[in-house]
């Protein structure tokens, strides 16, 4: 009998076993979807008008009570929206919103995202649950391509996959178009490295459809954020390899720049939408979009603001928690002891997020 050690394997077959392990560990972190359940929060929706008269006297309280977009806002924009595909209309407007409303180019419908495809193929409030586990699934894929590109052993890799495929951002927000854009930061990242590698046509084509992919999943703000971070990245990275010069960053700019026109088709109708609302003003004037400095203890305790006696107004910090568990911080000490050198590009962009995330000048501005 022949034996083939994992060491012996193709990469292609390396990562069809990592992508086996990953389902398993989606399959059993979300158990009771093999028992008939479904993800989703949509029996919130019996505790408020009108719904709230017919509500089921065994239902005494909602699922998720925190996350009421996915049931008032989310899905019904695929709902109409299937029904506009189906009679062979382009689902541009939302007549259901006061006297009307942009439905493709409010951005967040992500109608044309990928994962989102299962609305309309499935009954309602179902096409959450397939795309919720394909968005974990793709997540900690991607993460374990990315850090294989940058030589890291497979053991190490499918720790880095669980450790961003089930990070709090992504469990907390999975069925919100906020984890459409998180599941492809690890792919925009790989896009640097093979532009890094050899920035041909190819390559600056292909980054750039991510690119665009990121513009088209519904969170246009994280999509921005990514690509600052990105952008980061890869200047550290030609400032590693001797390679900084005006050529590396015109090929960097044209990737975004194609990128945007392959979006364009929402990103335009987005722009003229966003400046003849009133949400630009209220969202920049009133609502806090990053934690106080002293918010970082989250880190170690995801859970501190929430604790009794707290004001209220904090409990918005369980949505930003930054808690990583105590398990994870001794592995970037340990990846920084290692090899300083090769984790400087992605300690400084942890360390600007962490900036810009818990409000800490001159950064965040």
């Amino acid at each position: 009998m022949n034996t083939v050690t994992i060491m012996q394997l193709s990469e292609a077959k390396k990562i069809g076993l990592a992508a086996l392990f990953y389902m398993l560990l989606v399959l059993i972190f979300f158990y009771p979807v093999l028992q008939g359940s479904i993800i989703t929060q949509t029996d919130y929706l019996n505790f408020i008008s009108p719904w709230s008269s017919v509500k089921p006297a065994e239902l005494m309280n909602p699922s998720n009570p925190f996350l009421q977009d996915q049931s008032t806002e989310f899905l019904p924009f695929f709902m109409e929206a299937k029904n506009q595909f189906s009679e062979g209309l382009f689902p541009l407007w939302n007549p259901y919103i006061f006297v009307g409303n942009p439905l493709w180019a409010n951005t967040q419908s992500a109608l044309l995202f990928p994962l989102n495809f299962f609305h309309y193929i499935l009954p309602a409030a179902i096409g959450f649950t397939v795309s919720s586990l394909f968005k974990l699934l793709i997540g900690c894929l991607l993460a374990h391509v990315y850090v294989r590109k940058l030589g890291v052993n497979h053991g190490p890799a499918l720790l880095a996959g669980v450790a961003f495929g089930f990070c709090s951002f992504t469990v907390f927000w999975l069925n919100h178009p906020h984890t459409n854009v998180i599941i492809l930061i690890p792919l925009c990242f790989y896009m640097v490295e093979r532009l890094l590698e050899k920035a041909n046509t190819r390559n600056i084509l292909q980054y750039s459809l991510v690119v665009a992919l990121t513009l088209i999943a519904g969170h246009v703000e994280i999509a921005f954020l990514t690509a600052t971070a990105c952008g980061l990245y890869y200047l550290l990275r030609l400032l590693q390899m001797g390679q900084l010069n005006a050529l590396a960053l015109g090929q960097f700019f044209m990737v975004y720049i194609v990128g945007l026109l392959l979006s364009a088709i929402l990103i335009f109708p987005f722009l003229e939408f966003l400046f003849n609302t009133a949400i630009w003003s209220e969202r920049g004037n009133d609502i806090e979009s990053s934690i106080p400095a002293a918010g970082l203890i989250n880190l170690w305790m995801g859970d501190f603001f929430r604790f009794e006696g707290w004001n209220p107004r904090n409990i918005g910090y369980h949505a930003f928690s930054a808690y990583v568990g105590v398990a994870t911080l001794p592995l970037v000490l340990y990846a920084i002891v290692k090899s300083f050198r090769s984790t400087l590009p992605l300690l400084a962009v942890c360390v600007c997020s962490l900036a810009v995330s818990f409000s800490i000048n001159p950064i965040h501005w």
